[in-house]
């Protein structure tokens, strides 16, 4: 060999040299690049999915990561589960809140086994077809042409693994690959407890902010319904549900009562529901019931329609409200999109949430019930003090009013009476956004014509065209019209005097199940007092009737000449009636 090719060998050799000293240089720089990105991710990541994603990415800028999963792992509870999956053929893909104990279904199959042996793992399909023979391992997805995985571990322990794998002949791993892919993952396990730790103390802060909401609500004395909405709007931040709702148990009446329910945003009603199904086996056992798959089937299952309204959940999680021995509520969260939406952790932090919000919301309850017997005390004080002072009746419609005014959020109140003389109805007091109104006698008509008839009390969250034409009530009679009302009767005797009714113009739902009791105890307080007053009103005008009557008399029998008598009936007139002009023509 000359020379000049020797030399040439020499200067190529150096080259390669050259060149695979500043590709090494390239990949150690990536991989530092990588490093940073990883250490950075676990900080700045919104949640585990978004962590998750991006050390994906990461990976698939040091080799091919077309096909890329992590594992979690629990040690305490011998069990591991997939939150993070990705793959272009397998379509078996595990559920990522679904834990699977060590030796069953899944984790049966390599990656479990590479969890048990703790050592990373470089596979052909060969290799992968001698492990199953062998029975180390079980036939679990798809055999592709190569299998990367490496433990992830976190202080001296593993905490998951991490695994690349192709299903293409041009398109092959190396032990090379395996050895950065473990020397990334050490640095991934740390991050990943990171993260974790960081998703944690989100949803620690996350139960703190609700429970402050709550203690607020109570210090600001927020009314039951105000509460309610407060910790469902709440709840929907925290979690991944498209339904939140909120039901109380009505032991007197055997029902389930909704005070919140939201479905993608839409209020639902409160339409009470019989104790049966989920909520049902909730109540008696006070433990939580997760439902993550064939939702419908099982909800049938346990004893419930497959949807009480609105679509029907893939994945269902309820908890009970309890305090001491007592179950009085369920919380129910569902997801309308997917199943196995909800994790041990979402049942866990819901159920802690649970335990906070029974104590704080039987507190508003008391608060509540304390406040509504108070309101009831003051106004039949009031009815009391006015029969005491006798007040006439238009004077006693009048403190009535302004005291329901005072205690509900209304902008209209309301109070009707049925002449039984003439079958009308009159309007003693109507205000509206503190005016006082005036209405013309009118004959009973839709909401008050279906009270006075039935005795019954009504409740509309929500007023549409298709509830005034099904009790036939107009539009508008006067002012403005309301989002919502409430309606109870006036009874005295078993028939029906009268009619309050309160009106919110402002808002929907603004009157809850609390208020139609309340304004219905109230009414049953009223209408005695109000017809003792109407008694008395009668008794003093014929009173009245009587002295003018018997005036007269006594002039006659005295002789008085007319005009003495024209002046003892005008002085009598003036002391009964409320009149500063009187005049007697002949």
């Amino acid at each position: 060999m000359t020379e000049p090719e020797d030399e040439l060998r020499a200067l190529r050799a150096r080259v390669a040299e050259l060149e695979a000293a500043e590709a090494e240089r390239d990949r150690a720089a990536s991989v530092q690049r990588a490093l940073y990105r990883i250490a950075e991710t676990a900080s700045a990541a919104e949640d585990m999915q978004a962590f998750y994603a991006e050390i994906h990415r990461i990976v698939g800028e040091l080799m091919d990561a077309g096909n890329f999963y992590i594992a979690l792992y629990d040690d305490e509870r011998q069990a591991m589960n997939w939150p993070y999956y990705v793959d272009e053929v397998d379509e078996d893909i595990p559920a990522p809140n679904v834990w699977e104990p060590i030796g069953t279904g899944q984790s049966r199959g390599i990656t479990g086994y590479l969890l048990r042996t703790g050592r990373p793992l470089f596979l052909t399909a060969g290799l992968w077809e001698d492990l199953i023979r062998r029975g180390e391992i079980d036939r679990v997805g798809v055999a592709g042409v190569d299998w990367l995985g490496v433990p992830l571990r976190a202080e001296g322990r593993i905490v998951g693994a991490m695994v690349v794998q192709s299903y293409r002949e041009e398109v092959r791993h190396t032990e090379e690959d395996l050895e950065l892919l473990t020397y990334v993952a050490n640095h991934i396990g740390s991050a990943l407890s990171r993260a974790r730790a960081i998703e944690e103390t989100r949803q620690r802060n996350a139960e703190l902010a609700l429970i402050n909401d709550v203690q607020r609500g109570l210090a600001e004395n927020l009314e039951m319904q105000a509460m309610y909405d407060l910790v469902g709007d709440r709840l929907q931040q925290i979690f991944d549900a498209q339904v939140v709702d909120i039901g109380v148990l009505d032991s007197d009446a055997g029902l389930i009562r909704f005070p919140y329910t939201i479905e993608r945003g839409v209020r639902f009603p409160d339409e009470p529901i019989a104790l049966i199904g989920p909520r049902k086996i909730v109540l008696e056992s006070r433990e939580p019931l997760v439902i993550n798959e064939r939702a419908t089937e099982r909800v049938v299952e346990l004893g419930s329609p497959a949807v009480l309204q609105g679509e029907p959940a893939k994945s269902m999680v309820f908890v009970p409200l309890a305090v001491g021995e007592r179950a009085s509520g369920v919380i129910s969260l569902q997801n309308l999109d997917r199943e196995n939406a909800f994790s041990d952790g979402d049942v866990r932090l819901l159920s802690t949430l649970a335990g906070s919000l029974s104590v704080a919301l039987e507190n508003a309850r008391l608060f509540e019930e304390t406040r509504q017997r108070n309101a009831e005390l003051a106004l039949i004080n009031d009815v009391q003090r006015g029969l005491a002072e006798n007040l006439e009746m238009q004077a006693m419609y009048d403190l009535v009013g302004d005291r329901l005014r005072d205690i509900f959020e209304a902008q209209v109140v309301s109070i009707s009476v049925l002449d039984e003389g003439d079958g009308l109805l009159r309007f003693p007091y109507t205000i509206e956004r503190g005016e006082r109104l005036t209405a013309e006698p009118r004959e009973p008509i839709g909401f008050r014509k279906h009270v006075l008839e039935t005795r019954e009390s009504l409740r509309f969250d929500v007023i549409t065209p298709e509830l005034l034409a099904e009790y036939r009530q107009p539009e508008l009679l006067v002012g403005e019209r309301p989002k919502c009302s409430i309606w109870v009767p006036l009874a005295v005797a078993g028939r029906a005097t009268g009619v309050i009714s309160l009106q919110n113009l402002e808002r929907e739902r603004a009157f809850s199940q609390a208020d139609l009791r309340l304004l219905g105890t109230l009414a049953g307080s009223l209408s005695v007092a109000l017809e003792n007053a109407r008694l008395f009103e009668e008794t003093r005008q014929r009173n009245a009737e009587l002295a003018v009557i018997t005036d007269v008399q006594r002039g006659l029998a005295e002789n008085l000449e007319m005009h003495a008598m024209y002046d003892l009936i005008g002085d009598r007139i003036q002391g009964i009636f409320d009149a500063q002009v009187i005049d007697i023509g002949i």
